[in-house]
């Protein structure tokens, strides 16, 4: 990895402890999961985890990124490492930072091929009275760029866009010495009114529509996405170009109709 030669960077939710069945049973509502899956029979959540995890290992791999961004990042019942880190020794990566746990939601991490020179964690003020989301900006420090994981409230509304307008103020503040990219779930529609707002002064960008990703692109929840949430932004000036040819991760289920996540993941190559 190195900026003559170009990375790729994937983001995903993994979805904590997602659990098909769950939500079937609790809520009458298919996620993660499609109609008539034997997998809504499932309530053993480290199995179903299992076979979660072979398909964000399937995913992932088939695009080969240098770096990956994940959020609600938990570790199964009884393990010594992260489910973050469960995935790197499939991938390959060699370093793990994970953020300090924020409750059900899980961590964020970030996995490298590249050694880590430093990492940081960046208080979101404007978390206050927020459900959902992490309340830290994970800082990773690398050799070729600087990355930062979100993973946005869902509410309530004026918290959320309030968090956005935040995470815009602290990059447009960010140091210049080396590219900046930052990852996440936003929970907002690109359509919406934060996330246009986050992207009006031309600081930040979105890697996926400069790449040639489609505008109406959906990532949650599936089976059935009604929302593009999640993003790769990166800072123009720094003189990164993304690469046509971006991908959704995880938008195809597995023989038993299991996706690996609610969440699409998304991939993007920089030059």
């Amino acid at each position: 990895m190195g900026l003559g030669n170009g990375f790729r960077v994937a983001t995903y939710n993994i979805w904590g402890t997602g659990l098909p069945a769950r939500y079937w049973r609790e809520r009458g509502v298919l996620r993660g999961v499609v109609e008539g899956s034997p997998v809504l029979g499932l309530l053993d959540e480290p199995q179903v985890w299992e076979r979660r995890r072979e398909g964000l290992h399937r995913e992932l791999a088939a695009v080969s990124p240098d770096l990956v961004a994940l959020q609600e990042v938990l570790s199964s019942p009884g393990a010594a490492e992260s489910r973050a880190h469960e995935l790197a020794r499939r991938l390959g990566h060699r370093e793990v930072v994970l953020s300090g746990a924020d409750g059900t939601m899980g961590s964020l991490a970030v996995l490298s091929r590249r050694p880590v020179l430093s990492r940081a964690e960046l208080p979101l003020r404007s978390m206050t009275g927020a459900f959902g989301g992490h309340s830290t900006v994970l800082e990773v420090v690398l050799d070729v760029v600087r990355l930062w994981v979100v993973h946005v409230p869902v509410g309530p509304e004026e918290v959320r866009a309030a968090v956005i307008g935040e995470i815009g103020r602290l990059a447009a503040a960010a140091p210049a010495d080396r590219p900046l990219l930052l990852c996440g779930d936003f929970n907002c529609p690109s359509d919406g009114a934060p996330m246009k707002g986050l992207l009006a002064d031309g600081v930040l960008a979105d890697s996926w529509i400069e790449a040639g990703g489609a505008p109406d692109a959906l990532t949650m929840p599936m089976p059935g996405p009604t929302w593009r949430l999640d993003y790769l932004l990166y800072r123009p000036a720094d003189g990164l170009v993304p690469r046509p040819g971006p991908r959704l991760l995880g938008d195809s289920p597995d023989a038993d109709g299991l996706h690996p996540s609610d969440h699409c993941g998304v991939a993007v190559g920089f030059a």
